[in-house]
């Protein structure tokens, strides 16, 4: 870094230029490391769908990083949005829950975590987690809520589907002719079916709860053998076989 000083004379002329010289070779390392992790940070931001933004609390200006701009369909140059201006993106059933959390961060001085959902300009419903943070001054006045947005919308695709999934085979698992009982390692009964129930129900005149231990269904001196090929199946085994209920 370069600094020329003119000397001037009677007349305001120069006559004589000094020139100082200052070596900023760390400062542009260090320059160039901070832009470099700037760099990564929007980068993982943008592969993880983690953004930000923070809320000024006195002039309701709320200023948005690079990947919540993108989460919320916007420009990369609209990092600058007024609080209602932001709001008014989020879903019109989650709104007033939304503002109410953001209200509670304020009055209680407490972090918070929540879902909702977005409805972008494109007209594309996100579903995004958030967790706010309150910052005060050295008095203790809160003056930001600096708020993580996750966009969690594939996730909440996969756990839907998971979960209509897991309908449909409960449905077939409980409507179909045979019985069926998930043990543990222990021999204790996890789950069971409808089929399975109105079995032992039609055999023992009793009923299945989970947890209870499925070799006390057999004669003591067939349980040592239940334990048995159980241990055959835990290695892998397919086995099959014949018992008879305590009658």
């Amino acid at each position: 870094d370069t600094t020329i000083v003119p000397f001037l004379d009677d007349h305001g002329k120069p006559f004589l230029y000094t020139a100082i010289r200052r070596d900023i070779s760390r400062r542009k390392e260090n320059e160039a490391i901070i832009i470099n992790s700037e760099s990564r940070l929007k980068r993982a931001e943008q592969i993880a769908h983690l953004g930000s933004w923070s809320l000024d609390i006195n002039s309701a200006i709320c200023t948005l990083s690079d990947e919540a701009c993108r989460i919320y369909g916007l420009l990369p140059e609209d990092t600058i949005q007024s609080f209602q201006s932001l709001i008014g993106y989020i879903h019109p059933e989650d709104l007033d829950f939304v503002v109410g959390k953001i209200k509670e961060t304020q009055d209680s001085l407490k972090d918070s975590a929540f879902f909702y959902r977005i409805i972008r300009k494109d007209g594309m419903i996100r579903h995004i987690y958030s967790e706010t943070k309150l910052e005060t001054d050295s008095s203790g006045k809160p003056f930001d809520i600096f708020v993580i947005v996750h966009d969690v919308t594939e996730l909440k695709i996969i756990e839907d589907a998971l979960r209509k999934s897991e309908i449909n085979l409960r449905a077939i698992f409980d409507n179909t002719n045979t019985g069926f009982l998930l043990l543990d390692s222990d021999l204790n009964i996890v789950s069971f079916n409808s089929k399975a129930a109105i079995l032992v129900k039609v055999w023992l005149g009793a009923s299945l709860d989970e947890k209870q231990n499925f070799s006390n269904l057999f004669d003591s001196d067939k349980r040592q053998s239940m334990a048995n090929q159980y241990n055959d199946v835990a290695k892998g085994r397919e086995i099959s076989f014949e018992f008879d209920f305590v009658d």
